[in-house]
């Protein structure tokens, strides 16, 4: 993985547009973590997630901003962050009940368990 210093992201990120800062910085956070999933290796940049490891990511939006979780990402050292494309990614949070409330999460748990097919998600 590349490592990035706090006054390195000056340099490279030149002071545009607030959009194409965030732009630059996502390709940056890509480029950090090899520019492939990090489960199945696809490489297109166009459907590459950054990842909270352990979850958390909805909560980290909301409570910052997606620049501010894209510029931890590119500062991360303690693996916190990995790349995934979206089918990866999307996977993770139902095997692992992100985003979803309580009752919800335990509901879709418990149905995956015992195998049952249903129709609708709403995680």
């Amino acid at each position: 993985m590349a490592e990035f210093k706090q006054n390195e992201l000056r340099t490279v990120v030149p002071r545009t547009s607030q959009q194409n800062q965030t732009r630059a910085l996502r390709l940056l956070v890509i480029r950090k973590f090899g520019g492939k999933c990090f489960k199945c290796g696809f490489s297109d940049y166009r459907a590459l997630q950054i990842d909270h490891v352990e979850g958390g990511g909805k909560w980290d939006v909301r409570t910052s901003s997606y620049a501010n979780m894209l510029r931890d990402a590119l500062m991360d050292r303690d693996g916190e962050f990995q790349l995934l494309c979206a089918n990866c990614n999307q996977i993770k949070r139902y095997e692992t009940g992100e985003g979803c409330n309580e009752t919800t999460n335990a509901f879709w748990l418990s149905a995956m368990e015992k195998d049952q097919i249903l129709e609708i998600s709403f995680c």
